[in-house]
């Protein structure tokens, strides 16, 4: 996807909006994880995610359908929302 907002130039700063999540475990390196998404006027356009998130493929096909995610905001990271749940 476009994770870093390539090809975005037309489109206006309000209609961007990113979302990241930085879990830091210092006593287990393989534990660490960072989730951060790009949404343009709701819809996933890419993600960024380093670590074993389980997300890979939700994200995936969020990015593919171009569902309207504006309705969750900041929740779609949020370790206790299941968004598999709602798009898998």
């Amino acid at each position: 996807g476009l994770y870093n907002a390539q090809k975005l130039e037309g489109v206006p700063d309000e209609d961007v909006v990113t979302y990241q999540r930085e879990d830091v475990d210092q006593s287990d390196a393989d534990a660490c994880r960072y989730v951060r998404v790009l949404l343009v006027r709701g819809r996933m356009l890419g993600a960024v995610l380093i670590g074993d998130t389980d997300l890979e493929e939700t994200f995936e096909n969020l990015i593919m359908d171009g569902i309207d995610l504006s309705r969750f905001g900041p929740e779609l990271l949020d370790p206790e929302f299941d968004v598999e749940d709602f798009f898998d």
